[in-house]
Order: C-alpha cells, then sequence, then structure tokens
C-alpha cells in the first residue's frame, strides 16, 4: 500500500461519499457529494415542519428532537469542507510519504488497525441499534410524516442519512486521528535521534552536522504538516465539539426528567458514546502530539552538544527555535488536549 493502511481505509469510505482526495471533482464524486444534500436536510426539514405545525413548542418537546437538526447538519457540513477541501486533505496524505520508516512497523499497524476498527464497529452499532429502535417508536422520532408515503418509508430515509453521514464520521475522524499518530511517531523518532546526536563520532564534524541537518529538516516537515492539520480540520472540529457537547447536555436533561431505566440508560450511553469520540479520536492523540512537539527543544538541549566545542551555533537555534509551544485547535478557539476534556466533561454535568 502507498499508505498507512488506516490512512487507505479512510480514504476507501471517502470515495464511497463523494470525496475521495485523490480523485478530484469527477462526475461521480460529485453525484455521490449531492447525496449527501438529497438524504441529510430531510430529517431537520420534517422535524422543524412538525415543530412549527405544533399547537406550541414546549421545552421538552424541542429539546427531545433538537439532535435531529443539530447532527445532520453537522453532517452535511463536515461532508461539505471535506469535499471542497480535497486537495488540502491530499496534500497532508502525501506528506506522508515523507516520513521516516517506523521500528516494529507491523506491530504499530495491527495495533492501529485493531483501534479503528474496534472504534468503527462500536459506533456503527450503536447507530444502527437507534436506526431499528425508530421503528418501533414512530413518534418519539419527531419527524412529520406527509400522507402521501407511509410512515416507515420517512424513518427508513432518516435511516439511510444516518448511516450516510456516519461513513462521513468515521473517515474523518480516523483519518484526523492516523494523521495525528503518523506525526506523533516521528516527533518520537526525533526527539530519539537528537538525544543520540552526540553520543557517536563526535569528533566527526561532517557527520554531525549532517545528522543535524536531517533532523532539522525533517521537524520542518512535521511543523508544516501539524500546521497543515490544523489549520484544515479546524472548522469542522469546532462544530464536531459544539455538536457532541450539546448533545450531551441534551441527553442529561432527558436524564434527569425521566424515569424509564431504559430511558436513563440509553440517554447515558449517548453520554458515553460522545465522550468516547471525543477522547479517542480528538483530545488524547492532540495532546499525545503536543506533548512530543514540547519535548523537541528539550531532547536537543540533553544531546551533550556542550561537550562538543565546535560549531554549536546550529543546535542551540534548533533549542531556541523549538521552543514554540504548538496546539491543535478547533475553530482556532478550543485547543484539543486532556484540560478541554474533562472541560467538556464538566460543562456537560454542571449546566
Amino acid at each position: 500500500m502507498p499508505y498507512y493502511p488506516d490512512i487507505e481505509f479512510c480514504i476507501k469510505l471517502a470515495n464511497v461519499i463523494g470525496y475521495h482526495p485523490l480523485k478530484g471533482f469527477t462526475k461521480v464524486q460529485v453525484f455521490l457529494y449531492s447525496i449527501s444534500w438529497m438524504l441529510l436536510p430531510v430529517a431537520p426539514f420534517l422535524t422543524i415542519t412538525k415543530l412549527c405545525k405544533g399547537n406550541e413548542i414546549t421545552v421538552e418537546a424541542l429539546v427531545g428532537v433538537s439532535c435531529n437538526i443539530t447532527v445532520y447538519l453537522h453532517g452535511l457540513f463536515r461532508n461539505s469542507v471535506l469535499f471542497f477541501g480535497r486537495k488540502q486533505m491530499k496534500s497532508l496524505i502525501e506528506t506522508t510519504k515523507q516520513f521516516w520508516p517506523l521500528e516494529n512497523y507491523d506491530v504499530i499497524v495491527r495495533k492501529t488497525r485493531k483501534e479503528t476498527l474496534t472504534y468503527t464497529w462500536m459506533i456503527f452499532s450503536f447507530t444502527l441499534s437507534d436506526c431499528v429502535k425508530r421503528h418501533f417508536n414512530l413518534p418519539a422520532t419527531g419527524l412529520y410524516f406527509p400522507q402521501w408515503a407511509p410512515k416507515h418509508i420517512w424513518v427508513l430515509v432518516q435511516d439511510i442519512a444516518t448511516e450516510w453521514e456516519l461513513l462521513g464520521f468515521i473517515a474523518s475522524d480516523i483519518l484526523f486521528r492516523t494523521l495525528i499518530i503518523q506525526l506523533t511517531m516521528q516527533l518520537k523518532l526525533l526527539n530519539q535521534k537528537l538525544l543520540k546526536l552526540y553520543d557517536s563520532d563526535e569528533h566527526d564534524e561532517q557527520m554531525i552536522q549532517n545528522k543535524l541537518r536531517e533532523c532539522i529538516e525533517h521537524y520542518v516537515i512535521l511543523i508544516r504538516c501539524a500546521e497543515g492539520i490544523n489549520k484544515f480540520f479546524s472548522s469542522f472540529l469546532m462544530v464536531a465539539f459544539s455538536c457532541d457537547t450539546f448533545s450531551c447536555t441534551v441527553n442529561l436533561y432527558i436524564i434527569m426528567r425521566a424515569q424509564d431505566p431504559r430511558i436513563i440508560a440509553e440517554g447515558m450511553l449517548h453520554i458515553l458514546a460522545a465522550f468516547y469520540m471525543i477522547s479517542f479520536c480528538y483530545c488524547i492523540p492532540a495532546q499525545a502530539m503536543t506533548n512530543e512537539i514540547s519535548s523537541v527543544s528539550t531532547s536537543a538541549y540533553l544531546s551533550n552538544w556542550q561537550n562538543y566545542s565546535k560549531n554549536t551555533k546550529d543546535i542551540i537555534l534548533v533549542i531556541l527555535a523549538a521552543q514554540k509551544q504548538f496546539e491543535v485547535t478547533a475553530g482556532g478557539i478550543v485547543p484539543l488536549n486532556m484540560q478541554t476534556l474533562l472541560g467538556v466533561r464538566s460543562f456537560t454535568f454542571l449546566i
């Protein structure tokens, strides 16, 4: 495979829903993307129609169906960002070809593939169970059912839209996570090389300079890639964080007012799924990458350069330049780290 296996997995999913990063704006890709515009607005439109046709809109009614609106519009926004940003996505993916070979590559691939498949199976199974339950309780869907078609047809359209947007969620989330993990592993290799820079052949000035130049060039590639990821994914990450936080808050509100154990259990599962997505795909990988970037300056400083009296200017410049802090942010506002994850949890349960 030309790319890391998890990236190949994301590309295959992206091809299904119309934003294959390597194909461009072909007729087939445009048609597949247009399916998103035909499917995803249906549930929000029918939900808003039912609310408008009601005698009065209560807080309970609005809260109960609000996710019908936010979830599908979020999916439409995400697909649009990825469809029109395929050029930037291709550039990020192509950058991974410049990465250094990984030690224990097969072990790492098996580990990340297992994590990816587990995440995909859990999210898909959870969503599929929601789709099945809709058909046994049609009023709870919050949809307006036009008389000219059977009710189950409209629910089936919602089911198809749900699974369609789920493909986009999985593809984009796993792509973001995989790129961040790849960068983290490359930064670990860079830190290891910097630490050992002056350990051997310290009198071979040319060899040390060549190694240092290689590390500097690779550091520049990694930082530019990290900045590209931050810029490309920033907008939909902000929307994703907002929707996930809103979904957790809505489900907590429902739990607090419910007496049926099944409703309480279902609400808790929704909250756990949202926290799992935020932690697994966003905050934990981004925190690990931020830690490795912060360690570059320390690794350069601890490389015993002070015992080497010749041409220390370059390594000093590396130490100073690498002290610049970097964080992946959602919308340029919310940093993706463990503090944010704990903040989302606190915000959800304190509202």
